[in-house]
């Protein structure tokens, strides 16, 4: 089927039609204009500030409805007036552009089409085998049970968002067995309330209590132990040319911490290359047997200013330290593995970055110990999971039998995700809001939701034998 002339026609085509819908999208979105006051934008950084201000005018402020714009204003701005002006024209730009949604279809249809000619019912029910899914009833009863299992935290945190918007007059939050939970808090006011809940803004603050160099090299000797390995930096003894490795490139030796016995070598780029090569998300790939090359794709540290290391850099450094381990333990011995136990190792060096502990021994830069708050910040809750799951949910749906692309319109496409996006969201949905407008959109068109499923099971796998992991070590990091 990969080789056949006729199917790389089509994916041509489809890839095409694919970019085209985007590109107008996007193309439109940076082309609409927004002005707002001062007092408008309550609540945004300085730098923020300066970046949208019109700098041939005293009080106005320019926004785009583009996507780093949305996510800013919606998760930050204090006027609820604001954020709904943005967020009704990020989304409405999707619904007034058909030709994102029909690639979309495009790609399910093409998916089913594959999936029905190897013998299987639809592409979710080929791709989810893997996970033990074996059809789509038991996967919406796997979404459910994860739904279920959020409930007894997810309802004290719905009803803290409640709280926040409308203090003492918050309504009862009840477990239910479908959202939302609550039809006080839509999703144009679910961002800004999370963020707040959370303290997200502490973020910032915590990265200065981390220098960049010694913090990423404190962790990577916690991560070392948790993989039972050491890495040996052995840059220095290799001659670099325009033939191989550049100097930004870290060759490290990985050998077992007890034996001392050889495992591989993990090559490292830091940091992004020169603007003429295209960067995007870190990433891991498998060279050979023993050899794994990442990419981080870190920004660059200006000339005499000391960088400061985000935590989302450290989680996206655990990750795929965590990958490269599991390669170098044996690519071959583990391809008949399902996917959440591949990406089990990856995920458990990235929650472990988010122990208390281990963020208090990384975080020693700043003269003094960050305070729980900060490190409350930075830590995962129930949320981040169920939107996940929200997100992933959809991708299911429309991959699943019950969907069905080839008779479907952009209207059936977009009232099918919108259902399941509302029976796994914990707050009303805006009507203006288009449920393939963020990362289940993405998602579908490039990974679809194996993989994603996939990663929510190798979190659900690490954080269990983490827990385990906290209760034999009896007070020990």
């Amino acid at each position: 089927l990969l080789l056949d002339e006729k199917s790389k026609g089509q994916a041509k085509k489809l890839l095409k039609a694919m970019g085209k819908g985007h590109k107008v999208v996007y193309k439109k979105m940076k082309g609409e204009r927004n002005y707002f006051k001062k007092k408008d934008l309550i609540g945004l950084t300085e730098d923020a500030m300066r970046y949208f201000r019109v700098w041939y005018r005293t009080d106005s402020y320019c926004l785009r409805a583009d996507r780093a714009t949305y996510y800013r204003v919606v998760g930050e701005c204090h006027n609820r007036k604001t954020r709904e002006i943005i967020f009704n024209a990020y989304h409405r730009h999707f619904y007034e552009n058909e030709a994102h949604d029909r690639s979309i279809l495009a790609v399910l249809q093409a998916r089913k089409r594959v999936a029905e000619s190897l013998g299987f019912a639809s592409w979710g029910e080929m791709e989810n085998a893997q996970l033990g899914i074996h059809n789509d009833a038991h996967l919406m009863r796997v979404l459910q049970h994860c739904w279920n299992d959020s409930l007894p935290l997810l309802v004290p945190f719905v009803k803290r968002l409640e709280q926040l918007k409308l203090g003492a007059m918050a309504g009862k939050v009840t477990p239910e067995p479908k959202g939302p939970l609550t039809t006080n808090v839509d999703l144009i006011d679910e961002l800004f309330y999370v963020t707040m809940c959370r303290q997200d803004r502490l973020q910032r603050q915590l990265a200065e209590y981390m220098v960049f160099g010694p913090a990423l090299k404190r962790y990577s000797e916690l991560a070392s132990r948790l993989f039972n390995v050491d890495l040996v930096d052995e840059s220095d003894n290799v001659t670099f040319s325009h033939e191989g490795w550049d100097r930004d490139v870290k060759i490290m030796h990985v050998v077992n911490a007890a034996t001392n016995a050889h495992i591989g070598y993990w090559y490292v780029r830091v940091f992004a290359r020169s603007k003429k090569y295209k960067t995007g998300l870190a990433s891991t790939v498998f060279l050979c047997d023993g050899h794994v090359f990442t990419e981080l794709n870190f920004v660059r540290p200006q000339v005499n200013v000391v960088r400061k290391l985000y935590y989302e850099e450290v989680l996206s450094f655990g990750h795929q330290m965590g990958t490269a381990m599991h390669m170098l333990f044996g690519q071959s011995k583990t391809a008949h593995l399902p996917l959440d136990a591949k990406a089990l190792a990856g995920s458990l060096a990235e929650l472990a970055a988010l122990d208390s502990d281990v963020i208090r021994y990384m975080a020693r830069d700043g003269g003094r110990v960050p305070s729980e708050h900060e490190i409350r910040s930075v830590r995962r809750d129930v949320y981040f999971y169920v939107w996940a799951l929200r997100e992933i949910a959809v991708i299911c749906v429309l991959h699943s039998g019950e969907f069905d692309p080839d008779t479907a319109t952009v209207e059936d496409l977009r009232n099918k995700a919108k259902e399941v996006a509302r029976a796994f969201s914990p707050v009303e949905l805006a009507p203006s809001y288009h449920p393939l407008s963020a990362e289940a959109g993405m998602w579908t068109v490039s990974e679809g939701a194996t993989e994603k499923l996939g990663y929510l099971f190798a979190h659900m796998r690490a954080s269990s034998l983490l827990s385990r992991l906290r209760a034999s070590a009896k007070g020990r990091t």
